[in-house]
C-alpha cells in the first residue's frame, strides 16, 4: 500500500500543473459525497 502511494506521489510530482490541481479540487467533493460500500469486493484491503 505504501509503494502504491509513493508511485502516485511521484506521478503527481512529474505531472504537476495548475490544471491538474483544479481537476483534483473539483473531483474531491464528488468523491467525498459519493456513497461507498466499505464491504464491497472492490474495497481496498490492507
Amino acid at each position: 500500500m505504501i509503494e502504491e502511494r509513493v508511485t502516485y506521489d511521484l506521478w503527481y510530482i512529474d505531472n504537476w500543473s495548475l490544471r491538474l490541481d483544479l481537476v483534483i479540487l473539483l473531483r474531491t467533493p464528488m468523491e467525498v459525497l459519493r456513497p461507498h460500500n466499505a464491504f464491497s469486493s472492490t474495497a481496498i484491503s490492507g
